[in-house]
């Protein structure tokens, strides 16, 4: 009977630490982008491929990439994780400007949607036309999305 306390109490002080150690991890906000030179390292280790002008999103959490050889890319963050992809007509389903943010549909199961808040006019309306030519569509929407 004894042993069996033992092993209980041991358990349960090994899963109190393992809560405490998981709590404090997931505790950490994720850190933006600082700078265009923070977004092409990432970029290096994701798409090293990929080289060409960078323009950060307002919030720090994405980037795009005007490639070098007239390909388009994005960067955003997932949580702690950075995710990469360069964007073809094929894969994008529509763009729509909400406010100061350039919302992108991909036809991707496995990565849906991209949001970036661009606050300056004239670079999200250069954005927004140059995804829009990827798009195919005749027009970049401008209506709120409710479901």
């Amino acid at each position: 009977m004894n042993q069996l306390a033992v092993a209980i109490l041991a358990n349960a002080a090994l899963g109190a630490v393992m809560l405490a150690l998981l709590w404090r991890l997931r505790g950490r906000p994720p850190v933006p982008l600082a700078d265009a030179g923070e977004a092409e390292r990432r970029l290096a280790v994701l798409l090293p491929d990929l080289k060409g002008t960078i323009t950060l999103a307002d919030d720090g959490r994405a980037a795009l990439v005007d490639g070098s050889d007239g390909t388009v890319g994005v960067l955003l963050q997932c949580g702690r994780r950075w995710n990469a992809r360069r964007i073809g007509s094929a894969d994008l389903r529509s763009v729509r400007l909400e406010g100061e943010r350039i919302k992108l549909r991909f036809a991707d199961f496995a990565w849906p949607r991209a949001e970036l808040r661009l606050a300056d006019p004239a670079v999200r309306a250069t954005w927004a036309a140059r995804l829009q030519h990827l798009d195919g569509s005749t027009s970049v929407s401008q209506e709120l999305d409710h479901a």
